[in-house]
């Protein structure tokens, strides 16, 4: 087993001197993950998997052999409509698909709720056995994601719960080719503070899934460098434990400069007792949430209320 392979397991290997000469390798992987076939797709700037055992077929078909002419586009296959629905407008992305007149259109066939539906995604990556992390382990929502894997790169991939992608009748979808001007519609602009990839990673997928663009920095010090540097940052969230500058010298920072005091900023921190959360109120903060009992739902409230 490599060291590549252990990183994706979530394991760890470490070495020892041996009494006497020689090396001690000491692998360890955990046990309670779970390891899925998982079929791996591209949405935007993202990757995101879903279980192969849901998954019908993957193919690609041009966009003009599809059935325009009904409430919405379908497929012919094996003598059934199937309805193609782009995966971006199920998870809530900004936008419709970017597909040109006549382009391949990458689809994954998906049966859910007893019948089949084509999901349009950006492209096809690769099918293989992943380590799942459950939903519940991570903080995520367990109604549209199973949980998170991790990629070659050491950054993780959500993995999607074939349960929640499926339309809802009456949903209004987005058509297959995105719009002129739609691009040029301004999107808030956030500022994730977090010295953890994964939890950076997880709240970029979960804000950028909902139309906002995301700037990344890995402690207070690189988001107050950051923000000299930018000037349409329109709300922060952030860690509290982090090297170099943790999130309440961040907050007073952000707060007692004139150029940014009227900025938000979310705390969202393990740190759950009722002083931590009193002083970064006091501090100024203007929603604190705990990881522990993280709600993305919670959090997508709280940007929707500030901004």
């Amino acid at each position: 087993m490599g060291l590549a392979e252990v990183t994706r397991l979530q394991g760890s290997v470490t070495l020892a001197a041996r009494e006497g000469g020689g090396t001690v390798v000491t692998v360890e992987v955990p046990l309670s993950l779970l390891s899925q076939r998982l079929v791996f797709v591209a949405v935007q700037d993202d990757i995101l998997a879903i279980p192969s055992n849901d998954v019908a077929r993957v193919l690609r078909v041009p966009a003009d052999t599809l059935f325009t002419d009904l409430a919405a586009p379908t497929i012919r296959l094996e003598e059934e409509d199937v309805p193609v629905t782009p995966l971006a407008a199920l998870l809530g992305y900004d936008g419709a698909m970017p597909q040109g007149n006549g382009a391949p259109l990458a689809l994954v066939i998906l049966r859910t709720a007893g019948r089949r539906v084509a999901l349009v995604v950006d492209a096809l990556m690769a099918t293989r056995d992943s380590v799942v992390t459950p939903a519940e382990e991570v903080g995520i929502d367990a109604t549209r994601f199973l949980g998170t894997v991790l990629m070659d790169d050491g950054s993780p991939a959500l993995v999607l719960n074939p349960a929640a992608l499926s339309p809802r009748p009456g949903m209004a979808l987005p058509p297959l080719v995105r719009p002129v001007d739609e691009s040029a519609r301004r999107r808030s602009h956030i500022l994730v503070v977090d010295d953890s990839i994964t939890t950076r990673t997880l709240e970029k997928s979960i804000l950028e899934a909902h139309g906002y663009r995301v700037t990344l920095c890995v402690d207070g010090r690189e988001a107050v460098e950051t923000l000299g540097e930018l000037e349409d940052v329109d709300l922060i969230i952030s860690d509290v434990e982090m090297p170099r500058m943790d999130g309440f010298a961040l907050l007073q920072a952000v707060k007692g400069n004139p150029m940014t005091s009227d900025l938000p900023v979310i705390l969202v921190t393990s740190r759950a007792s009722d002083e931590d959360r009193e002083r970064g109120l006091d501090l100024g903060a203007d929603a604190y949430i705990v990881k522990t009992r993280f709600d993305q739902n919670e959090l997508l409230a709280g940007i929707r209320r500030l901004l």
